[in-house]
Formats: structure tokens, C-alpha cells, sequence
């Protein structure tokens, strides 16, 4: 009998760390640094995809075709500063604020599997944003 309790408990701690170990571990930062992304409200920021490497960002327009590159340096997991590199693409000639030298810090707050939080600051700008990234 006490070989079958001492295996019963054998058991299920193996069973209960094998489920710890294959179940999903909660969301990170890190999750965000590289992919695809787009802003969660489109109303207030446009219809932006943003393509995230290593050390830079891409946004582009789907409907403006407006493509602006940035580098991207990652000071913490979660946080990073975005700096003006070029404007890739403007066939509609949108007129845009004088981008030499701008920079946005960001924060990454309130992640789920599937978005964060970003509040940033940019040199454009004293105000500070609040939005949400989606993965793409």
C-alpha cells in the first residue's frame, strides 16, 4: 500500500511538471522586439504596419503607401528609442513635419499574448501617447 501511495504522488508531481513545462509561459517583452505589428487604433494613428528587426522599424501605410524607416535601439526588454533614419516611400506626397533628428522613446506596458501597451514620447511633441501594438 505504501508503495502505491509513494507512487500515486510520483505520479502526479511528474504529471504536474510536465504540464508546467509544456503549457504556455506568460507573455514577455522580449515577444515584441522582432515581428510584424500595427497600431490598435487606426482613428488616431492611420492604418500603419510596422516591420520590426533587430535594429530597425519600418512603418508603412496600407492606404497612404507612405513607408518611414527607423533605427531601433533597445535600452531595456522594454524599452526603446526609434530614430528618424528615412522616408522610404511618399507617392502621395504627404506633407510631413521636418523628421531629421526626431526620436521617439518607448515603453512597453501591459502585455497579453497578442498586444502591449506603448507609452512614448517623441522630440516632435511634449505630449505623451498611449497606445496599443498588435501582432500582425
Amino acid at each position: 500500500m505504501k508503495n502505491t501511495q509513494t507512487l500515486s504522488i510520483l505520479l502526479c508531481f511528474s504529471v504536474l511538471i510536465l504540464l508546467t513545462a509544456c503549457g504556455n509561459s506568460a507573455p514577455s517583452p522580449t515577444d515584441f522586439h522582432v515581428g510584424n505589428f500595427k497600431y490598435g487604433d487606426e482613428a488616431r494613428f492611420g492604418d500603419f504596419v510596422i516591420i520590426r528587426t533587430e535594429n530597425s522599424q519600418v512603418d508603412s501605410g496600407t492606404k497612404t503607401q507612405l513607408v518611414v524607416k527607423f533605427d531601433l535601439e533597445w535600452e531595456t526588454d522594454e524599452a526603446y528609442t526609434l530614430r528618424f533614419n528615412s522616408v522610404v516611400a511618399n507617392p502621395q506626397n504627404i506633407q510631413l513635419p521636418e523628421l531629421n533628428g526626431m526620436y521617439r522613446k518607448c515603453w512597453i506596458t501591459e502585455i497579453t499574448d497578442s498586444s502591449y501597451v506603448e507609452v512614448s514620447t517623441t522630440s516632435l511633441s511634449p505630449d505623451t501617447i498611449t497606445t496599443q501594438i498588435l501582432k500582425k
